[in-house]
């Protein structure tokens, strides 16, 4: 039930600093400009998170074009090619299955690395971006107890540099 992204930059266990800065600058594109082809990005440029967004977002369709705009979303089930939807689908299930409680996202990524999941850290953060946004009516987060009343980028920093931190509730 691995997701099957091919990218060198994030598919692995540890990513390089630079990497890291590239994914949390996709993932503040995601929350900034999700109406915008590739997320506001210039095509005639090339940086990093150029890279991810061609091999994560739009190759699996959790960035795709909605009439005029684009948006974000879990890929439909004919159009994941890259089978990220098993693990949406889990922490949609874990977050469900738990109402009367809040999820710890650390617990979540826990659950994401280990079989059959098997999700790679430096994908993980960019699973819980979509799932948040495509989410966003449904699932409450929370950081330090405090609900956060509407997610960024900067929060998903935090969330993914101390998962221990953060909670989730539908």
């Amino acid at each position: 039930l691995a997701p099957r992204i091919q990218n060198e930059l994030v598919n692995r266990r540890n990513l390089s600093s630079a990497a890291a800065a590239a994914r949390m600058r996709l993932i503040e594109r995601m929350f900034t400009s999700p109406e915008a082809a590739l997320l506001g990005m210039d095509s005639t440029k090339k940086p990093p998170e150029m890279s991810m967004y061609l091999s994560v977002l739009k190759r699996t369709a959790m960035h795709r074009q909605n009439g005029e705009s684009w948006r974000i979303a879990e890929p439909h089930h004919r159009s994941d090619v890259c089978n990220v939807l098993p693990a949406l689908k889990h922490m949609a299930e874990l977050v469900r299955e738990k109402q009367d409680t809040r999820v710890n996202i650390a617990t979540l990524f826990t659950d994401l690395r280990n079989p059959p999941y098997g999700v790679r850290d430096g994908i993980i953060p960019l699973l819980l971006a979509v799932f948040a946004i495509s989410h966003d009516r449904d699932v409450a987060f929370y950081k330090d107890g405090s609900f956060l009343r509407e997610l960024s980028g900067e929060h998903m920093l935090v969330l993914t540099k101390a998962p221990e931190i953060g909670r989730a509730h539908v």
